[in-house]
């Protein structure tokens, strides 16, 4: 078997539009694998009544632990997910996720609203009428995410 070599070239461009270019001598199992994974890193499959549902990252309002189970949330359904939450959160680190308390990972586009609560922590309200605590340790982080 013959090793695989892949040439990466990243090219710094004066526009906001990510472009990715994939040059191939033959478009064989290995690439048509990696362009897979390029098409799929936004999305999310969940196992729900024995069926693979297919979601967007932006689709999922808030992440949630709870007892060694971890459930995505979006609009109108909750899946759960085999993913623990500091495996999402490194998985969404460059996305508009942000960890609202131990075992809470918000889509900050899904916030509509913010309010102080008592001892320090804060409040949001997500477009699907959910209210999620914002723990003290998270909130001068989530402070600074915001800008305010």
């Amino acid at each position: 078997m013959s090793e695989i070599t892949m040439k990466i070239t990243i090219l710094d461009k004066d526009t906001n539009d990510d472009e990715i270019i994939i040059k191939c001598y033959l478009q064989d199992e290995y690439v048509t694998s990696f362009i897979n994974h390029l098409k799929n890193r936004n999305k999310f499959i969940f196992l729900k009544n024995s069926k693979y549902d297919i979601v967007n990252q932006n689709d999922v309002y808030y992440f949630e632990s709870v007892e060694d189970k971890t459930f995505a949330y979006t609009e109108n359904q909750v899946y759960e997910t085999k993913e623990r939450i500091y495996k999402l959160e490194n998985r969404l680190s460059s996305s508009n996720f942000f960890r609202a308390s131990k075992g809470v990972l918000v889509n900050l586009n899904k916030v509509v609203s913010i309010s102080p609560v008592i001892s320090g922590r804060l409040e949001a309200l997500l477009a699907n009428g959910y209210k999620i605590g914002i723990s003290r340790k998270y909130v001068n982080h989530f402070k600074e995410i915001i800008s305010i």
